[in-house]
Order: structure tokens, then sequence, then C-alpha cells
């Protein structure tokens, strides 16, 4: 392993400990897969509610930060293991991951931004 592998290895680390003790516990399923259960660290969150006319919906945007760990989907066929349109739940809501996921250099830490949209009121 290189210098700069081990240094990436352990930025990984470091995050995932923080997830570990001040982070959350999401489940990913990564296409379609049985879901994993996978600690994570929220760094923002947002709420948005969209009224056009009868029809009104909220969207709720959260960006998470993945570090590599046990249960950690395994990049396949050249794809990442998290995707655009992978599901994850948190706190009994389903968000659907959005492009782009963002990777650090050494692969082991992952950002993703989720994306939950929900219609509220629709009329005629």
């Amino acid at each position: 392993m290189t210098a700069f592998e081990r240094l990436a290895k352990a930025r990984g680390e470091v995050a995932l400990a923080l997830a570990r003790r001040l982070g959350v516990t999401i489940s990913l399923s990564h296409r379609g897969a049985p879901p994993v259960t996978l600690f994570a660290r929220v760094l923002e969150q947002s709420l948005l509610r969209l009224d056009q006319g009868s029809i009104v919906a909220e969207v709720r945007t959260i960006t998470f930060e993945l570090a590599v760990q046990d249960g950690f989907p395994r990049a396949q066929q050249g794809l990442e293991p998290i995707t655009v349109g992978d599901a994850i739940v948190y706190r009994e809501r389903t968000h659907a991951v959005s492009g782009p996921v963002r990777k650090d250099r050494g692969g082991w830490i992952y950002t993703v931004l989720a994306v939950e949209h929900k219609r509220l009121a629709s009329g005629g």
C-alpha cells in the first residue's frame, strides 16, 4: 500500500469513527439490492414547499457523508457503490440519491445528496 493509499484509508477511518459517534444510521439499497444499515453524517438538510396553483408538494434534501465500512456496497462492473437512483431510508423516510455522487480521491468517503418528493395536495 502506498503512502497516499494509507493516508486515504486513515482519513476514511476517521470519517467512519465520527459517523459512529456523532452521526446517524441509514439504510441504503444499491440498485435494488436488499438494504444495508450504515453509519453516516448529515452535513446539510433543507425543506422546500412548492405551491403551483392546485398542486402543493414538499421537497426534502439531505446531504450525507458516508465512509466505507462493513456492509458498504462494492463497486461492480465499473459502477460506483452508490449511484443516482439508489434508495436511502433515514428517519422512516425514503430518499432517492441524486447526482452527482462525490468521493474523495482515495475512494474512502462518499458525499451523497438524497431527495424526497412528496405531493401534499392536488385539485382541479
